[in-house]
């Protein structure tokens, strides 16, 4: 239980357990649904609209060939930000540079340092 409840605190914002922090699984032990999960407006980038069901499913993709899509084009963004500098990227991404190279890595055409 303690070592649940560091991690989970690590996880959560300015090391603060709220209970929609809870994992699912908790909430339905209990016999309740978990509280739906809303960024503040003021927290979301300006016209930024997250992606949805209907995204994915105009795309003809899966969740993981979605989130993938998603991961590779910030992954190119990032870089081209930073002209290439990993190290930028990575800071740019809020990654470590070791994460960045591995995930470069295991897609096509990623480099390896």
């Amino acid at each position: 239980l303690e070592n649940f409840m560091e991690r989970l605190s690590i996880l959560c914002d300015a090391g603060q357990v709220a209970p929609e922090d809870l994992p699912e699984k908790i909430w339905r032990e209990v016999g309740e649904d978990p509280p739906k999960r809303e960024i503040p407006a003021a927290l979301r980038p300006a016209g930024f609209a997250w992606p949805t069901l209907r995204d994915m499913r105009d795309k003809e993709m899966g969740l993981k060939e979605f989130l993938d899509d998603i991961e590779q084009r910030l992954l190119e963004e990032a870089l081209q930000e930073a002209d290439g500098v990993k190290n930028q990227a990575a800071e740019i991404l809020g990654i470590k540079r070791t994460t960045l190279i591995e995930k470069l890595k295991k897609r096509k055409g990623g480099e390896s340092d």
